[in-house]
């Protein structure tokens, strides 16, 4: 399955299903959400040498454990914190499909044919879709990120529907980790879906 395709598969399942995706802790978040997304990127998530779930890092003394470690030549290349989707998104999508039924279904169907969408004046689907992850959750990936001392590659904090991706060469004089991030999607949006395509298609394997 192309990477536009599972996106677009994702976003119809958080839209039927998405109450019950977000009940309880991350892992339906994983299993519904996130991993559809990297298997679409080329990652076995079968395979251990491509994928480590839980991941052991050393930070402070202390073990921690960031959700993938995504690897090539057996090191770290990728890693993604994942978060449970945030049930307000859920509801922004479910309220919006309602009110614009009718414009979405021909939407949807622009987008299958790979057609591009031009946002309505009043693109209310961005308005609504607030941002759910937060600075301490962010602070957690780059915690993970110097504890395996990574200078290349990879960090993404996701809770299915946002998507912050960190390119961790970055670097120089005063470059923090917040200088790193490269891009901010949402993929709910359904006018956004080229954007996230090109944003999440750095990390596809190879």
């Amino acid at each position: 399955m192309s990477l536009r395709d599972a996106i677009m598969a994702v976003v119809r399942r958080v839209g039927e299903h998405g109450d019950y995706i977000v009940f309880t802790h991350e892992m339906r978040t994983r299993y519904a959400v996130i991993d559809p997304i990297l298997k679409a990127l080329g990652w076995d998530l079968d395979d251990p040498s491509q994928v480590r779930v839980e991941h052991e890092v050393k930070i402070l003394d202390k073990m921690r454990r960031v959700d993938y470690a995504l690897l090539s030549k057996g090191k770290p290349v990728v890693l993604v914190e994942a978060k449970k989707l945030s049930q307000d998104q859920v509801n922004s999508w479910k309220k919006n499909r309602k009110r614009e039924g009718d414009r979405i279904r021909a939407d949807w169907e622009l987008l299958r044919s790979g057609k591009p969408l031009q946002p309505p004046k009043r693109n209310a689907w961005q308005a609504d879709l607030k941002l759910a992850l937060t600075a301490a959750e962010i602070k957690q990936l780059e915690d993970y990120v110097k504890g395996l001392r990574l200078t290349e590659g990879y960090a993404v904090l996701t809770n299915g529907a946002e998507w912050i991706v960190y390119d961790l060469s970055i670097r120089g004089r005063g470059v923090g980790f917040d200088k790193k991030q490269v891009s901010n999607v949402n993929i709910l949006s359904l006018y956004s879906l080229d954007e996230c395509v090109e944003a999440l298609s750095v990390l596809r394997r190879g």
